[in-house]
């Protein structure tokens, strides 16, 4: 469980249970960043490409099977307490540490200072690296094992021997990679890399408490990891296509909408067209390329054309539909029906008034023809005023109209001839001709 700061007990109230708690809400890889600080010192090539995966990962990059492992409080050193003390009095079974002999065994006086010499690779280095694991000081490194046993990968493995302020004496087995016992975190190992806080960085003070160095360099990293980002971005920047920066689609299209909203997770299969590129697609695609070839003013009076005729077909269809709609096609069927019911009343004055000739088609259609061609003639031939057909006393006239003899003067037709006149000039036969 994560400490809150307001929650730290007195005797566990140190800086790096502070800057432990602090981290709690800072994201998973700067935790996992703190993590490689307090054990390893500032990171190196390897550890930043991981940290760098790592903050990837938590933005989105499914690629990344790399698992971050957070600073906890078993990474961090502890407080014995007030009065209590914990040292440290010899080293023993050792065993998968580089070269160390096994069955040996390393004291050291439990007051004053013990001085242990020994030759370049004697292993006095090895024994450090046992003491820097197991009491979780910062920069621990690795424990690398005998290259040159039968079996170099087995785990290493020592005993530590300890007494307290009471006098009491423990042994503790240690083993690497595995749960360390908390009161060997008292005992602090300080050798040349814990130096480096103090002698090869930058300090304005001449005593730093013990952590507060972490700080500056997760600081360091941030900055590390956001310049390893910004080179990449200006990379990927370099290799995209230039038509994203200057888009020759418009932006209301649907290509332009699904081109825009483009990101790292976009489903592309989604985008992708369900259906092959089809002859009509082809045909279509040459039209659009021949259109952006032409002269855009020449391809604009074109369009402008093209909607004049259409303008003017619109007004057409508008008129046809005036003259062609339902109420003027009602009244088309008035108006014929109207017709209809005048001529048959013209078709029965007309049998009423020459029923007794013997002439068979008097009052039909060919015969209505002669009838105005001749009364036409005689307007023309005779003066004007003249009366057609002619009266009684005017039978003929001097010259017999449609009659090639003479005509002889018949009582019965004399007085028929102002009947022929009557259904051909009555108002009836003349509305249905109109109609």
């Amino acid at each position: 469980m994560m400490p809150d700061i307001a929650n730290i007990e007195k005797s566990d109230d140190t800086v790096p249970m502070r800057i432990l708690a602090w981290s709690a809400n800072r994201p998973l890889w700067q935790r996992d960043a703190l993590r490689r600080i307090v054990l390893n010192g500032y990171p190196d090539e390897a550890a930043f490409e991981e940290l760098l995966a790592l903050c990837k990962k938590e933005h989105g990059d499914e690629t990344v099977a790399l698992v971050a492992r957070p600073l906890s409080k078993d990474h961090l050193p502890v407080d014995p307490g007030v009065g209590e003390s914990v040292s440290l009095s010899g080293i023993a079974n050792v065993s998968g540490v580089n070269q160390l002999a096994t069955g040996q065994t390393l004291n050291f006086e439990e007051s004053g200072l013990t001085i242990i010499y020994g030759q370049n690779g004697t292993g006095k280095s090895g024994y450090t690296r046992i003491l820097k694991r197991a009491c979780r000081s910062r920069h621990a490194g690795e424990v690398m094992p005998d290259v040159y046993s039968a079996s170099p990968t087995r785990t290493a493995k020592a005993e530590l021997k300890i007494s307290r302020a009471s006098g009491a004496a423990e042994t503790v087995a240690w083993e690497d990679e595995g749960q360390t016992e908390e009161m060997l975190s008292a005992i602090t190992v300080f050798d040349r890399d814990a130096a480096s806080v103090h002698v090869q960085k930058k300090n304005e003070v001449w005593f730093r408490p013990f952590g507060l160095d972490i700080p500056d360099d997760l600081a360091g990293v941030c900055q590390e990891i956001k310049a390893r980002l910004t080179a990449e971005k200006e990379t990927l920047e370099q290799t995209r296509n230039s038509v994203f920066d200057n888009p020759i689609w418009s932006s209301r299209s649907a290509l332009g909408k699904a081109l825009s909203s483009l990101r790292h997770d976009t489903d592309v299969a989604a985008l992708t067209p369900k259906t092959a590129f089809s002859n009509a697609d082809e045909a279509r695609l040459i039209k659009l390329q021949s259109d952006l070839a032409q002269d855009p003013a020449v391809a604009a009076q074109a369009q402008r054309d093209y909607a004049a005729q259409l303008d003017q077909l619109e007004t057409y269809l508008k008129r046809i539909e005036q003259t062609l709609n339902d109420e003027a096609l009602q009244a088309l069927h008035a108006t014929k029906k109207s017709a209809d019911d005048m001529r048959m009343a013209a078709n029965t004055a007309a049998h009423d008034a020459f029923s007794g000739l013997a002439l068979e088609g008097v009052g039909e259609p060919v015969w209505r023809t002669l009838w105005e061609s001749a009364r036409s003639y005689s307007q023309v031939a005779k003066e004007t005023g003249a009366a057609f057909p002619p009266s009684q006393g005017d039978i003929c006239g001097p010259v017999p109209l449609l009659c090639r003899p003479k005509c002889s003067f018949r009582p019965l037709s004399v007085r028929r001839r102002p009947g022929f006149s009557s259904p051909v000039l009555s108002g009836g036969d003349a509305d249905c001709r109109s109609h």
